[in-house]
């Protein structure tokens, strides 16, 4: 242990991801950052997940058993019992690179009570599940409005916003990155790798049912912070809503009508969808990889928008939308 640094908990959130999660704390112990609290918030595993981090030794593990299990109520669980004034989040899913904590610790002040980096995708071209997500963690450097499931930030932040939403399915980082925005904090993402990530969505239906879950959840953190930080969202979300009516409705009249005005229609509406083709490009990213990030852009607004469809019956009805406990993936 090293006395001139300050000691910072790191905060594992996982669920039926056994081989995954010790994989996630053997990187973290092997950080280059030397003073660290590892803590282990299971989210009721059936894999064994609990026993093997146990048998490391060296981790505080927590069991929480909730019937709507969320990553929001494992992190305050994570967070509220920790020792330290410094927090790191981090799902079970991804390793840590072992120079992050060094290089973001140096970066809290008291303008910056955040700091984010970005992830990579440890097989990006295993699939195009896998280069979706690897082109998506790509972000703007700088300050920045919201943080994802990875951060180091100050506990008497958390206090003050009063943590994460327990409920929330999605959408969670943004609802608590909006708050602590709308509280006058700053949040800042450096360019720097954060953690390596293996996300495994190797089907369609693991693709659609992350994609209806988002759906679910952004909607509410939208309409939550509509005044302030939601706004802009909320605006994007419709157009999405629209485009994942009007693009369904117009290929039918086009197969019946055969009137080509409709494909013109489709291509209009869709046109800055398109251009993530050229966003892609400047990224880095070949002809292959820009052509197949567009499908999924075109593609993904279907789950999205039944998800949205879904919140609402939810709110008519009384009805909300809950975590199924064993799904065996992070939330």
């Amino acid at each position: 242990m090293n006395n001139n640094l300050p000691l910072i908990s790191v905060v594992i959130i996982g669920l039926n991801i056994s081989e995954k999660v010790v994989n996630c704390i053997k990187s973290v112990k092997e950080s280059k950052y030397p003073n660290l609290e590892i803590i282990y918030v299971d989210g009721g595993s059936s894999d064994g997940s609990v026993e093997k981090v146990k048998k490391l030794g060296y981790v505080k593990v927590i069991e929480s058993n909730h019937e709507n299990q969320t990553g929001g109520r494992q992190r305050n669980i994570g967070w509220r019992s920790s020792k330290s004034d410094l927090i790191q989040f981090l799902d079970g899913d991804v390793l840590m690179d072992p120079n992050w904590i060094n290089h973001a610790f140096k970066k809290i002040n008291d303008r910056f009570i955040a700091v984010c980096g970005y992830r990579k995708e440890r097989y990006p071209n295993k699939n195009w599940y896998n280069l979706i997500n690897d082109i998506d963690w790509e972000k703007n450097i700088g300050e920045t409005h919201h943080f994802g499931a990875e951060v180091l930030i100050k506990k008497s932040v958390l206090d003050d916003v009063g943590g994460y939403d327990d409920e929330l399915i999605s959408g969670q980082n943004g609802d608590i990155s909006f708050r602590i925005k709308e509280k006058g904090y700053h949040i800042l993402r450096i360019d720097k790798i954060m953690s390596y990530h293996n996300i495994k969505k190797n089907n369609f239906r693991k693709y659609f049912w992350r994609n209806f879950r988002h759906g679910y959840g952004h909607i509410q953190v939208a309409i939550r912070h509509y005044k302030k930080n939601g706004r802009r969202l909320l605006n994007n979300y419709i157009k999405i809503v629209i485009k994942g009516i009007l693009n369904p409705v117009l290929i039918l009249l086009f197969i019946f009508f055969k009137n080509f005005y409709f494909l013109i229609f489709i291509f209009l509406i869709n046109l800055n969808t398109m251009a993530t083709f050229f966003l892609s490009k400047r990224k880095g990213f070949n002809n292959k990889q820009s052509l197949i990030y567009v499908a999924h852009q075109l593609f993904f607004i279907y789950p999205f928008t039944l998800g949205i469809f879904r919140f609402f019956i939810g709110k008519l009805f009384n009805y909300p939308f809950k975590n199924k406990k064993l799904i065996g993936r992070l939330y």
